[in-house]
């Protein structure tokens, strides 16, 4: 069925029951799944020759004979299906009140929403998930943020300019919901995009927020500088002079180390007050690699490491020595050329994870061994002909 008539279909949704609903959106979730899975089947198999033959007989062996074709009888629809069930083993507390705790998604389009985190079970490390944020096969996730509602959102762009809304103006929506445009709620020019979000207190404190580009620049910035009172459109650096998009925040306190990850599995940790005013280039990226998080840590500090197929660490920092400035090369951080994000994952910590299909998990972080040295690390999340793109913490 054409998207055109999945879109008249779906005009209407919100009239249909609520299980209803919800099979609706997971059989069309598993035929998009199903379509990629085949468009990326057959990909390989133009890589591997262009087509299939049927290879000729052996010498001296009978060629085979075809079948005669059996004539094709009408077969009865069949029943409707109940709709299925996420396999929690904690279940969500849905007659509880709506957590305060917000859980994020937005996607590269800028198709956002914000649900209750206690609307989401809990599964075990290495789970399917479920699918949550709705948007079209061309607007896959990119971002997973997890706030109190009562906080502000900072959203960087690929302009190299910021912007601030309250997380409260976010649509709420029910998991597998529909989102609404955040560009448009930000107001961003033709051509702008959101890069990086990080969520923030309503009072701007002391502090400062902590930003890096795709190419592994680094600057930070007061958070009055950034508070309330900001000019929505403020340029953070000369776009042409740094290397990449801003990709990536954090809040810091002045006197703690960062950590900055990169997508092929390196890591620095530095000292933030070794950050100049104008910012740095905080690591020497090897070809085609690029930033894919930063946090602030300390001595005794546990990192989340997650893979784009899924795989997982946490690294103790106390195995990660930190350098006396940025701007080396770095050292492995977890043994994969696709590392997808980073997270605080101290013990009792919760982590969620999100695919790029809009499949979501949420586990325990203790679920993943605590090491010192690079692994290749364990299943956190079970990938089929997708990826994940992003993970937050639990607050």
């Amino acid at each position: 069925m054409s998207e055109d008539r999945w879109a008249r279909r779906l005009a209407n949704i919100d009239a249909y029951p609520a299980d209803a609903r919800d099979f609706i959106y997971d059989l069309l979730n598993e035929i998009r799944t199903l379509r990629r899975e085949r468009d990326i089947y057959r990909q390989r198999l133009l890589e591997l020759g262009g087509s299939v033959n049927i290879a000729p007989a052996a010498p001296g062996r009978p060629q085979a004979v075809p079948a005669t074709p059996r004539p094709v009888h009408p077969r009865p629809a069949p029943a409707p299906r109940p709709a299925p069930e996420p396999q929690y083993d904690v279940e969500p507390d849905l007659s509880a009140p709506p957590s305060k705790i917000m859980v994020i998604t937005v996607s590269y389009d800028g198709l956002s929403k914000r649900t209750p985190v206690n609307h989401y079970g809990k599964q075990r490390r290495g789970g399917i998930g479920i699918y949550d944020l709705c948007t079209r096969d061309d607007d896959p996730v990119h971002m997973l943020v997890i706030a109190d509602k009562d906080m502000d959102l900072l959203a960087f762009t690929n302009l190299g300019q910021a912007y601030r809304l309250p997380i409260s103006q976010i649509p709420q929506a029910e998991v597998r919901g529909k989102g609404e445009d955040l560009n448009g709620m930000l107001s961003l020019s033709a051509g702008e995009v959101i890069s990086a979000l990080l969520p923030v207190p309503l009072e701007s404190g002391s502090g400062y927020v902590t930003i890096a580009s795709q190419g592994g620049f680094v600057r930070h910035y007061r958070r009055a500088v950034l508070g309330p009172g900001m000019v929505q459109g403020t340029s953070l650096w000369d776009a042409k002079e740094v290397p990449g998009a801003p990709v990536a925040a954090c809040l810091t306190n002045g006197n703690e180390h960062v950590l900055l990850a990169t997508h092929q599995g390196m890591g620095i940790r530095f000292p933030e007050s070794t950050i100049p005013l104008r910012g740095i280039q905080a690591i020497k990226l090897q070809e085609n690699d690029r930033v894919a998080g930063l946090l602030p840590v300390k001595e005794n500090s546990s990192v989340a490491v997650v893979t784009t197929d899924g795989q997982g660490a946490r690294r103790m920092m106390a195995g990660f020595s930190a350098n006396q400035a940025p701007g080396g090369q770095g050292k492995i951080l977890i043994k994969s050329q696709a590392v997808a994000a980073i997270a605080e994952a101290e013990d009792g910590q919760e982590l969620m994870c999100i695919s790029k299909f809009s499949k979501i998990i949420h586990f325990d972080a203790d679920e993943i061994p605590a090491k010192t040295a690079p692994v290749q690390g364990v299943a956190v999340m079970e990938i089929r002909g997708d990826e994940v793109v992003a993970m937050a913490a639990v607050l």
